[in-house]
């Protein structure tokens, strides 16, 4: 009896604490998703796609206009970072620049990863009793590296660095006093992009991309351990959508070429495990 007292009281605290807000919270999380990048409307089409997983990590501070905690200044801050790696496979082709003529290459396991790093601020609107509104809008930057040189035939390293604005909402919804649901929608726009293509025998190609946006959504559900700690589970989507680079002109063998990063598209689906202290 004295045990089973002493559970109750444990929960009833760590879910008190858990329905008001915390100023400071530190999260961290695994991450595992399906990830296909493509070029749809080369002529000669090129994919690559694969299983990535990583960590990411966050720290939210709620009323930063304020000493402390407070109801009247409901303004949140954001640092946001992550690392997703995995071996993809290359679907693409190889050409002759000289006669043009094109002929199918594949790869595989070929090492790829990426980092993101974003800071948020917002405000949270009370809506409805249970239900509470944070849009917020921000700063990302996103680098990502391919190694497409370790699968031979012609092959060679890709970076790109994009710097975006997040733009986001998200609608949280309080269902019982240990258990919350978050639904987030974000719009990234593209301010600024660059694409370095390591080309054997051309010093190295970099194209400045200026068009393009990033979509993003996730489903979430926090369940309270204890006075200090809670779990949580997110499905999630992202998508990038960047139009063709500017053109730089490269002369090779006394003839002149036009360079450009074609138009692309970045599929990213999986789910996220993880902890808020």
């Amino acid at each position: 009896m004295k045990k089973l007292l002493l559970l109750t009281l444990c929960l009833v605290g760590g879910t008190a604490l858990f329905a008001q807000d915390k100023r400071h919270n530190f999260e961290v999380a695994y991450e595992v998703s399906d990830y296909e990048y493509r070029e749809p409307h080369m002529e000669n089409t090129m994919s690559l796609g694969g299983v990535k997983q990583g960590v990411s990590v966050s720290y939210l501070r709620r009323s930063v206009r304020s000493a402390e905690l407070n109801e009247q200044d409901r303004s949140f801050a954001s640092v946001e970072f992550r690392y997703m790696t995995g071996d993809v496979d290359y679907d693409g082709s190889v050409c002759n620049w000289g006669s043009g003529v094109c002929w199918p290459n594949k790869s595989n396991n070929l090492t790829d990863y990426y980092f993101e790093l974003a800071l948020k601020t917002g405000w949270a609107f009370k809506l409805a009793q249970p239900l509470e509104l944070w849009p917020y809008l921000g700063v990302g930057w996103r680098y990502l590296r391919n190694h497409l040189e370790e699968g031979g035939n012609a092959g060679y390293l890709r970076t790109s660095t994009y710097v975006y604005m997040p733009l986001g909402l998200q609608l949280k919804y309080q269902a019982a006093d240990s258990l919350k649901f978050s639904l987030s929608g974000e719009f990234d726009w593209l301010l600024s992009g660059q694409q370095y293509s390591d080309i054997p025998f051309t010093g190295g190609i970099t194209n400045d991309q200026t068009q393009g946006y990033g979509v993003r959504a996730g489903l979430r559900a926090d369940w309270a351990l204890s006075s200090w700690a809670s779990m949580f589970v997110e499905p999630f989507w992202r998508y990038w959508h960047v139009q063709n680079s500017e053109e730089v002109y490269l002369r090779m063998g006394g003839n002149l070429y036009a360079m450009r990063e074609p138009f692309n598209t970045t599929r990213e689906y999986g789910v996220r495990v993880g902890f808020v202290f």
